[in-house]
């Protein structure tokens, strides 16, 4: 997979690959997209709790 950032991005991923925090610039780039894959899971999980709590309460407003 060949990917094309924004010179703005790309030097954000040269810069903390030169912190050594990360073995290389994939493994930023990897980091980054698990991190929106939790928050958009976890996000969802919110919204359809949101969703039972709703669904339960016979006094909350519908529409």
């Amino acid at each position: 997979m060949q990917v094309h950032l924004s010179e703005e991005i790309e030097r954000f991923v040269r810069d903390q690959a030169a912190t050594g925090k990360f073995a290389d610039e994939s493994a930023i780039v990897e980091a980054a997209l698990r991190q929106m894959r939790d928050r958009a899971r976890k996000m969802a999980e919110v919204q359809r709790a949101m969703l039972e709590v709703d669904l339960m309460d016979p006094v909350a407003p519908r529409g």
